[in-house]
């Protein structure tokens, strides 16, 4: 058995971490947007729609890291 470079096998940890937290955001988004049809006040929707934004930015830059990652 050959010998397997540590930045390799650190690669794919991070990436395995990504995919973790982008799965957990997906999950996280699905149940906002759930809560988000069924509030009544203006004040807890714009609330939930400010933790949604942040979200959906998080996701981007983890895509954009798993990306940079995939073309090294």
């Amino acid at each position: 058995m050959g010998f397997i470079p540590f930045r390799f096998l650190q690669n794919i940890m991070n990436k395995q971490r990504i995919y973790t937290r982008l799965e957990n955001i997906n999950d996280s988004l699905h149940d906002l947007e759930c809560r988000l049809e069924s509030l009544f006040t203006e004040r807890d929707r714009r609330e939930l729609e400010k933790k949604r934004s942040k979200l959906i930015r998080e996701r981007n830059k983890l895509k954009k890291r798993l990306y940079a990652t995939n073309e090294e």
